[in-house]
């Protein structure tokens, strides 16, 4: 088996020669060490500075170079792809306002994370802004020939061998005007919120159709509904809300005849039900410093969906060698079987 073949036999839960290898997310001190050169690849703080400074095309090359030969070297049977700025986009640098914080023309305050180097927006422009239903409205997302670099760069390199992932958006949530204001308009206004993912969902379609047509073998949507103990809003006001957005875009995908896989951090157990019966192919992110345990995942769920992960992230980053062996050997033993 190829790459390609490996990964859709375990899609379909069968038994491929070997278990498949892939990350949703590498970041780029991965890749630098690997390379042992510096890359733009997920480069945080870095590629955002870079791309203030107009330095659009130096970053989309590295992103193009590095991605496919970190894929080789490491051989990976997975590669993630996704649209890159575009070459019209103009990036302007917000003013400074403090030790690494900045605020932009619109109000938002974004803050420098040092420990993950992450730039994140601590302060909403939109905080406290009462949401009607009227406020959303769906506009198709025009994606220029420019944002297709580097998924049409990875499809020439890889698409016949690999099989290749677009990070696509997840319409399945909306949470409008920030995580807190959002939970509180699913309790409050649970129609406001209806209508926000009825518009979240329509543009990821759009663009899932994008990357479909451009030769990927999966979409790989990201949501986190929880923390670490549990889900952020009661199980059942999930299924109300996110629920069927979750099973549309999962149909979508299957008609256009690609697979899709569920990224999503956290204590997903609540939930679990959903991401099944929704149809997605495959469960990624399988947290189990939050309590999603392979073996048990494995147990009441591997005849329905693939699982993707189960090795604890923390530990791959400050565990000991034998100590991150022990833990893939036990996912092995627990998921490969079937």
């Amino acid at each position: 088996m190829n790459s390609k073949e490996r990964v859709l036999a375990a899609l379909e839960r069968q038994e491929p020669d070997r278990i498949p290898t892939g990350e949703f997310a590498t970041d780029y001190p991965v890749i630098e060490a690997a390379l042992g050169r510096r890359t733009y690849w997920r480069a945080k703080i870095r590629e955002t500075k870079a791309l203030w400074q107009g330095k659009r095309d130096q970053v989309v090359e590295s992103q193009k170079r590095d991605i496919v030969e970190f894929t080789k070297k490491m051989g990976l049977d997975m590669v993630p792809v996704m649209l890159v700025p575009s070459k019209d986009k103009v990036f302007k640098k917000p003013r400074r306002i403090g030790p690494n914080t900045w605020r932009d023309k619109e109000g938002n305050v974004f803050k420098l994370a040092e420990g993950s180097q992450n730039l994140l927006c601590v302060k909403s422009a939109d905080e406290g802004r009462e949401y009607t239903a009227d406020d959303f409205t769906y506009r198709r997302p025009d994606v220029d020939e420019t944002q297709l670099e580097l998924v049409r760069h990875v499809v020439a390199e890889l698409g016949d061998t690999h099989f290749i992932f677009a990070r696509s958006p997840d319409g399945s949530i909306a949470l409008p005007g920030g995580l807190l204001n959002g939970i509180k308009l699913c309790v409050k206004k649970p129609d406001v919120v209806r209508k926000a993912v009825e518009v979240s969902l329509k543009h990821a379609i759009a663009l899932d159709r994008v990357f479909a047509r451009e030769g990927v073998d999966s979409l790989a949507p990201g949501a986190d509904y929880g923390y670490n103990k549990g889900t952020f809003l009661k199980p059942n006001v999930i299924e109300k809300l996110f629920f069927p957005a979750m099973r549309k875009q999962c149909e979508a995908a299957h008609a256009m005849g690609v697979k899709i896989m569920k990224h999503s951090c956290g204590n997903n157990w609540p939930i679990m039900d959903l991401f099944v019966r929704a149809g997605y192919d495959a469960y990624q992110s399988i947290q189990p410093t939050a309590g999603m345990e392979i073996a048990r995942l494995k147990d009441l769920y591997g005849d329905r969906i693939a699982l993707w992960g189960g090795v604890s992230c923390e530990r791959m980053a400050a565990g000991t060698p034998s100590e991150i062996r022990g833990l893939t050997r036990y996912a092995v033993e627990h998921a490969a079987p079937g």
